[in-house]
């Protein structure tokens, strides 16, 4: 993918995490249904091939060599042409958000500001109230104010496309939702994710957990770097800086300084580097079961 060559063919624009919080937070506070639909098939079957075939840039025709098991495996001279988009096939995560936007504009949604991948309709004679759809490549998170409203868009949008209907969220782009609606509250956490990622860096049995992401005081720099870098050193603390990444991305904002400080030497750690990233690790150790809290602040200033 290269900018002015194919980068426009290929893109996929997914919403940034900030669009996925404000729904929930907007859905705690108004006491909306926030449901969820899986657009793989319920055969595990990759969502992509549901893609309509697009004819522009490198979405065109294409060819690859006959895979294993085909007839015509290991004869020279004979290719096959590609009909539906395919997992690994570049293009083809652009080719599915082409199709879901073709489909949601031609029902009366709109993009949601700048968020291409984030679609609003208002209410009308078929939906009785607004609704708000956002679709992380084949992840989709929906809000409305009614249940029979959701109940009928989510039969209508299933009728287009084959997928899981998940029902309400209790798990979104591995986060847990934990919502409590009688008193409008929510709660986020990613507790789940933690437990998994960090016995892949031991960082889960007889850790001595600590109070703070980073020691007080601490700067990372590049003095501490190695002379040349140590490929096995790089790959696990590009493993941890990365996986930290995601977590502030999404919640952990206590985290978002030293995520700031160790993604600066991804190029060439050090050992200092290491024990840094490791430290904060082990307070995400001890803090993995918290989160993000949402409420509703009042009717008055629900919607300032």
């Amino acid at each position: 993918m290269q900018q002015d060559v194919d980068y426009k063919d290929t893109f996929s624009p997914t919403p940034d995490s900030t669009a996925t919080l404000t729904i929930i937070s907007i859905g705690t506070a108004e006491d909306l249904e926030l449901h969820s639909v899986d657009f793989t098939q319920a055969d595990f079957t990759q969502a992509f091939i549901q893609a309509d075939r697009l004819t522009e840039g490198v979405n065109g025709r294409f060819f690859i060599s006959p895979p294993p098991g085909f007839p015509h495996t290991n004869t020279s001279g004979i290719v096959e042409e590609v009909l539906r988009s395919l997992y690994g096939v570049p293009s083809s995560p652009h080719a599915l958000h082409k199709t879901l936007d073709c489909y949601f504009k031609s029902e009366g949604f709109t993009n949601a500001g700048f968020e291409e991948s984030v679609w609003r309709r208002p209410a009308d004679g078929k939906y009785a109230v607004d609704i708000v759809i956002s679709c992380h490549v084949d992840d989709s998170l929906m809000a409305c104010s009614s249940l029979s409203v959701m109940r009928k868009f989510k039969s209508a949008l299933l009728q287009r496309f084959t997928g899981t209907n998940e029902g309400t969220v209790t798990y979104y782009l591995g986060c847990q939702l934990i919502r409590d609606r009688p008193n409008r509250t929510s709660h986020l956490v990613q507790t789940a994710y933690t437990e998994r990622l960090l016995p892949t860096f031991d960082m889960w049995d007889e850790v001595h957990t600590v109070a703070t992401p980073m020691l007080s005081g601490t700067r990372l720099v590049k003095a501490d770097c190695h002379d040349t870098a140590s490929p096995t050193l790089q790959c696990r603390y590009r493993s941890i800086v990365g996986s930290i990444g995601y977590l502030v991305q999404m919640m952990r904002c206590d985290m978002a300084f030293a995520y700031g400080q160790l993604r600066l030497f991804l190029h060439n750690p050090g050992s200092i580097h290491m024990a840094a990233a490791e430290r904060a690790l082990t307070y995400v150790r001890g803090t993995h079961d918290q989160g993000l809290s949402y409420c509703d602040p009042g009717a008055e200033i629900r919607n300032v």
